[in-house]
């Protein structure tokens, strides 16, 4: 009997390039976690809710609008300005107009921090993060009228 021969499988090899997973993985992978992370950030009730995202856009709106007027006005202003209206001296009220950025930056400060606090408040007690955002909101509006008022 003759034996069969049997044809020799080629086998491929990989280039010896160093990398022990292909770039295509690597992307694959970062791109499944972002989504996963995404898919866990929109089951929460608080991406859901028309009332948080109303109060942090008009939180918003309201600090884009400063920054626009301060731009806008800011070579029309004198140099030193009454930023600090709560003090009796009238020397300590008058600051330079570098300050001012202080107020929309405090407004920033306070965006973050209600965005922060109602994000992780939210599933305990919703109507109190409300009365938050909506007291953040109030504060903003407060500050973006003291700043209309020492433009002038």
């Amino acid at each position: 009997m003759a034996k069969k021969k049997v044809p020799k499988k080629e086998v491929y090899k990989q280039l010896p390039l160093g990398l022990k997973h292909s770039f295509f993985n690597m992307f694959k992978d970062k791109q499944k976690k972002f989504f996963d992370w995404f898919m866990v950030f929109e089951l929460h009730k608080f991406a859901k809710d028309l009332q948080v995202w109303v109060f942090l856009s008009a939180i918003f709106s309201l600090i884009a609008y400063q920054l626009i007027t301060i731009i806008n006005r800011f070579g029309q202003l004198p140099h030193i300005l009454p930023i600090l209206q709560t003090v009796t001296d009238d020397r300590g009220k008058l600051l330079a107009t570098n300050f001012l950025y202080l107020l929309p930056a405090s407004s920033i400060i306070i965006l973050v921090l209600s965005y922060v606090l109602s994000y992780k408040f939210y599933e305990k007690n919703k109507d109190l993060v409300l009365y938050f955002l909506l007291i953040s909101t109030i504060t903003t509006v407060v500050i973006t009228i003291s700043l209309l008022k020492i433009i002038g």
